[in-house]
């Protein structure tokens, strides 16, 4: 079973996470100003369900990252078009107090093997270095994310989540196995 983290704020904005893409939350406080947060500048295309004639459209975005800023997850949305919303980035405030860390490795999730998908997708989730956890899964076309594709947070910096609505589910597309993306809460 998966945890849904969101960082620590009165003021949560929700995207996805875990069985699917991502979550985040934004901060006021910002935890003791130890992470500085940005909207990023626009979004990319990870990954799309075009062509798989599945019952559900799906399309899986990273940030563009400004310099010397930090994706920290991924978003999806239920359809084709690009987000209205960027992501937030992160960059840390403090480096003495370590509030974001690379993955120490990722696990595969889902692939679209025997969609027909236009692109070949994948889905990941950040394995986190002890005391810290991710906000989300990371969707590629191709093979497994570098460990600079997404950072983790500290774990006393987020708070458990819970997930809402479906954004996305394969069904219909032929993939060899099932795969839902949720909204957090």
């Amino acid at each position: 079973m998966f945890k849904f983290y969101r960082l620590t704020d009165s003021y949560f904005k929700a995207f996805l996470t875990a069985l699917a893409c991502l979550a985040f939350a934004a901060l006021q406080d910002m935890s003791a100003q130890e992470i500085e947060l940005r909207y990023s500048e626009g979004m990319m295309l990870t990954w799309n369900d075009d062509g798989s004639d599945g019952d559900n459209d799906g399309a899986f975005w990273a940030p563009f990252i400004p310099r010397g800023f930090f994706a920290i997850n991924h978003t999806a949305r239920s359809n084709y078009n690009s987000p209205s919303l960027n992501l937030f980035v992160a960059r840390a405030l403090r480096e003495d107090s370590r509030p974001l860390a690379a993955p120490i490795g990722y696990e595969l999730i889902w692939t679209d093997s025997g969609s027909d998908a236009d692109r070949d997708g994948a889905f990941w989730r950040p394995i986190a270095p002890p005391g810290y956890v991710s906000l989300g899964t990371v969707g590629t076309v191709g093979g497994r994310p570098g460990l600079s594709e997404i950072l983790c947070v500290r774990r006393d910096l987020v708070e458990v989540g819970s997930y809402g609505a479906r954004v996305y589910n394969d069904a219909g597309s032929g993939a060899d196995a099932n795969f839902s993306a949720w909204n957090v809460v």
